[in-house]
């Protein structure tokens, strides 16, 4: 019994390595088909009720939102819906556990904030406000929230000073050696589209300023290390 629990929970920590892996890489067809290849052996171990390190809702979830990622990178977003809807209430696949419920939560927290983000990137401005509204009340999505609105704003030639005005003053109070490795890999995306976009406006020294600290971090880091423009989540 601890055999098949244990090569339960290698299949399923392998399959969510890999699909990083094509994360890290930004294949984002590779990505959604090893989304669904965790999908598959997560519902299933789900159905036999086998056990994991964490709980099945983690791996079910992490799934369909790496999935959703995938298709928003591809900029399929009607596609990327779909996933949202379905991470947003995985109440079925709870275990009766505090943990399972947590991550429950979690899921849906991710949901409403990819659904805003997924409609700002699609041309739906209406949700400008309320998403700005979602970050001032959850500083702990300033980096996410100020890719999606600088790419939003990069892609439709857009004004959002008053928007990233709140995000930009946290974003420069941080520390890039602090933070993981896959919150330096936004850091620098951001400081490209900073450079980018404050170009656009005409502010050139604010534009110079970001340009310098994006090639200092990048020298420190070594030119082999790829900056992408989203980050996946984690327990």
């Amino acid at each position: 019994m601890d055999d098949c629990a244990n090569d339960g929970d290698m299949n399923l920590d392998t399959a969510v390595a890999a699909l990083n892996n094509a994360y890290s890489l930004e294949n984002w067809t590779l990505l959604i088909r090893r989304s669904d290849q965790l999908y598959n052996d997560a519902y299933q171990s789900f159905i036999q009720n086998k056990q994991a390190q964490k709980p099945m809702i983690y791996y079910i979830g992490y799934s369909l939102l790496m999935k959703g990622i995938g298709y928003q990178k591809d900029k399929q977003y009607g596609e990327s819906l779909k996933c949202i809807d379905q991470y947003k209430d995985l109440g079925r696949f709870l275990d009766g556990s505090e943990r399972s419920q947590r991550i429950l939560d979690q899921y849906a927290f991710y949901a409403y904030a990819n659904l805003l983000s997924v409609h700002l990137l699609a041309g739906n401005l209406t949700k400008l406000e309320e998403y700005a509204q979602f970050l001032n009340q959850h500083p702990s999505e300033t980096l996410s929230g100020l890719l999606t609105l600088l790419e939003c704003a990069l892609s439709q030639d857009l004004n959002v000073d008053k928007y990233i005005a709140p995000l930009t003053e946290r974003f420069d109070a941080y520390q890039h050696d602090d933070m993981r490795p896959e919150e330096q890999t936004i850091f620098l995306s951001i400081l490209m589209m900073l450079s980018r976009y404050c170009r656009n406006r005409k502010r050139f020294e604010e534009a110079q300023k970001y340009t310098q600290q994006f090639l200092s971090l990048s020298f420190d880091r070594g030119t082999g290390q790829q900056a992408s423009t989203s980050a996946a989540p984690h327990e």
